[in-house]
């Protein structure tokens, strides 16, 4: 029998009534469908306080904060929004969460950006990073360098090599005043994205 907290099950069945609501549950995640979510839970299940985001796990164990939109029941076939929360903390006198979002059609990361959000006066505030094929890249070969070394050639790495976020991944975060970065720790891939209009 498989235990779900009382949060991962809450965060189930938004998403089950997520999907229930959309266009289908088996078209694609996106980074604008993620954000929407995003704001969707924070009204259905806060009442609008997005304090009620800092508690959501990616994964079982309860250990990586995040949240995800999933755009279909099997991963080998859907294209997944999985984001984890790396800091909910005040920038320049305002409070952000500050999520690092990666794109994952068929179990492959396709993108990742960084993604800032804030409420102010009732209205969502975000802020999101330019595309970064390089950064994405640099990730996506530090992973296959690593498959590789512990598993040998392979036609395809599975899965743990190849989706976001890995169980490995370590994440540093960098705010320099309205600026945030993000960077692997192990492959030095970064993102960057300014809080200022």
């Amino acid at each position: 029998m498989t235990w779900i907290s009382a949060r991962h099950l809450a965060a189930a069945l938004f998403l089950a009534s997520f999907c229930a609501g959309s266009v289908g549950c088996s078209s694609s995640a996106s980074i604008s469908g993620w954000r929407d979510a995003v704001e969707r839970y924070v009204k259905d299940e806060g009442g609008g306080d997005p304090s009620v985001l800092k508690d959501l796990t990616l994964d079982h164990a309860g250990t990586t904060r995040g949240f995800a939109l999933l755009g279909g029941d099997r991963a080998t076939e859907s294209t997944d929004a999985r984001a984890i929360l790396l800091a909910h903390r005040p920038v320049n006198d305002q409070l952000w969460f500050i999520y690092l979002v990666g794109i994952v059609a068929n179990q492959k990361t396709t993108e990742i950006r960084l993604a800032a959000m804030r409420i102010e006066g009732g209205k969502y505030v975000w802020r999101t990073s330019k595309e970064d094929r390089a950064a994405v890249k640099r990730y996506q070969d530090y992973a296959a360098q690593l498959a590789r070394e512990r598993l040998g050639k392979r036609d395809a790495a599975p899965p743990a090599y190849t989706t976001f976020p890995r169980p490995e991944d370590e994440f540093d975060l960098d705010v320099s005043g309205d600026v945030v970065t993000a960077t692997h720790r192990q492959s030095g891939a970064r993102w960057q994205v300014s809080l200022s209009k």
